[in-house]
């Protein structure tokens, strides 16, 4: 299995109401994660012992790289991207309220670049491919 995607911290947000525009809320909680969805399938198959690969953009060599970085190798997900200190890591804000409203925010420098110079070669041998369709990454 191939999974395709951008590849990017997330920080779960939790507020009890979605404040009017202009008005703000208390964040009762923060999480850290991985986004997008491709990595979090090629956890969830990795964990069920199917081998997967994820191609993704790169990832910054800083605290958020990291955190991204050991995620992904606690899961065993083999990944092709490649960390380094002149690469921000991307982020995304996942804030959702105890009515399931839920909005994000994405912060992705050089992501699509990044994705363009993927080496897409092992999907010719893949079984399975899951490819993420974002409009942020559509250019890629």
């Amino acid at each position: 299995m191939v999974c395709v995607s951008y590849l990017a911290l997330a920080e779960l947000w939790t507020v009890p109401q979605f404040p009017l525009a202009n008005h703000g809320a208390e964040v009762r909680g923060i999480e850290w994660s991985v986004a997008a969805d491709g990595p979090m399938t090629a956890a969830a198959l990795a964990s069920l012992g199917a081998p997967t690969l994820l191609l993704s953009n790169d990832i910054g060599d800083d605290e958020h790289g990291r955190f991204v970085r050991t995620w992904l190798e606690q899961r065993h997900v083999d990944c092709t991207f490649a960390a380094g200190p002149e690469v921000v890591t991307p982020r995304i804000v996942v804030a959702a309220d105890c009515y399931v409203t839920r909005t994000w925010f994405a912060y992705l420098p050089g992501v699509v670049e990044s994705l363009e110079r993927v080496d897409l070669s092992p999907l010719a041998r893949a079984s399975f491919i899951y490819v993420d369709g974002y409009q942020l990454i559509e250019a890629a």
